[in-house]
């Protein structure tokens, strides 16, 4: 009604005036219209963005229906009408707001906290070989969060490589940490690694090459200091150049690269 009554008593009046108006007047008047007009687009646009979101639902367009969904979370503080809408689309199969829904329920964002409906869906989303659910399943089990995960290292290797197998670069980055043993925090591997039982140096020298190819490319700093400190490999600075030298031109790097380089003096051996 709000959009009717903004067409007929203001866009309609003001198209008439333009008329009877000299040329400056009709272009001050043109730029009226045309905003009044971007007004009612949005003002239209907003109130139907659910009737879009299931019209999207509807014809199979799950992607552009979960990104509205999305932005009515993070932009429009529509907690009910987002969830209503992954509810929808989880229904439908579509892993990524079932992984989306699962976060919620997990964490409570928005909605009653609901743990064990959270890995349900976190489970079947494995079963479709959905990547970045095996990555948080993995991490779950791996740090004992929610209280309801308790730690299971055998469990978290598992979706870990689960998903490392999906090509994902950083999941392959997690899995060859686990296996290393490396600890992020001080840039070594630790002397109380989380899983002891499974650490696989040569396993995950693997990993960490196949992080570069899928392109992760901070792993090279992370072989460049292995091969400099000798931990889970030999030393061999020769190799901890050429990881090194990848990031030459990672100007956000470059500050490691340098500290590498006069720790371990690695110019002789260039």
């Amino acid at each position: 009604m709000r959009s009717i009554l903004i067409f007929f008593f203001l866009i309609v009046p003001l198209s008439v005036w333009i008329l009877t108006q000299t040329w400056y007047w009709v272009i001050l008047a043109s730029l009226m219209i045309a905003g009044l007009i971007l007004i009612l687009i949005f003002s239209l646009a907003e109130k139907n963005e659910n009737k879009i979101i299931n019209f999207l639902i509807t014809i199979g367009a799950y992607n552009k229906a979960m990104k509205m969904a999305q932005k009515l979370y993070v932009f429009k503080n529509d907690t009910q009408s987002s969830i209503h809408a992954l509810k929808k689309l989880a229904s439908k199969g579509h892993l990524q707001s079932k992984f989306t829904l699962a976060t919620f329920y997990i964490e409570g964002k928005g909605i009653e906290k609901n743990v064990k409906q959270g890995i349900k869906l976190l489970e079947e989303n494995v079963n479709s070989g959905h990547g970045e659910s095996c990555a948080l399943l993995g991490f779950y089990y791996l740090y004992e969060k929610y209280g309801v995960f308790k730690k299971d290292c055998d469990k978290a290797a598992k979706y870990y490589e689960l998903a490392a197998h999906k090509g994902s670069a950083v999941s392959q980055r997690s899995y060859a940490e686990l296996l290393d043993g490396w600890d992020s925090s001080t840039d070594s591997i630790s002397k109380n690694p989380p899983c002891p039982k499974i650490i696989d140096h040569k396993q995950a020298l693997y990993w960490y090459e196949q992080s570069i190819i899928n392109g992760n490319e901070t792993t090279n700093w992370l072989l460049a200091k292995k091969y400099c400190s000798g931990e889970g490999v030999p030393i061999d600075y020769k190799k901890a150049i050429q990881y090194a030298n990848k990031l030459k031109n990672n100007y956000s790097w470059q500050h490691h690269i340098d500290k590498l380089w006069t720790e371990y003096n690695l110019a002789k051996y260039e």
